[in-house]
């Protein structure tokens, strides 16, 4: 079985800027600044499964209207309330990803 991403790709940079953010405690604002997030585990926040489809679809949506050539880049957070949070973010590539989440979450500020 495992986990076997086929339209998304693993982002080390994404982790790094995960990592750092949930080490400053801005776990909310990165949340709220990325393209997407989800949980695994118990449904604790009233998503379902429709809900999860109809935001992916979106995303992908989102990137093919930003780039043809946008990819989703994703990266697994900590444990947050007993849940694993994921983080995902498209662009051009890797670093032009990272440029748009550090940019929305300027704005945030």
């Amino acid at each position: 079985m495992g986990f076997h991403p086929l339209n998304m790709k693993r982002s080390d940079l994404l982790a790094n800027f995960v990592y750092e953010q949930e080490n400053l405690g801005a776990t909310t604002e990165l949340s709220e600044a990325c393209d997407m997030t989800s949980t695994a585990g118990v449904d604790t926040d009233g998503s379902i499964g429709p809900d999860l489809i109809d935001n992916g679809v979106r995303l992908g949506m989102d990137a093919k209207c930003y780039s043809p050539n946008a990819t989703v880049f994703f990266a697994f957070g900590e444990y947050d309330c007993g849940t694993q949070q994921c983080y995902y973010q498209y662009g051009k590539d890797e670093e032009d990803a990272l440029r748009r989440l550090r940019e929305m979450m300027e704005r945030l500020d």
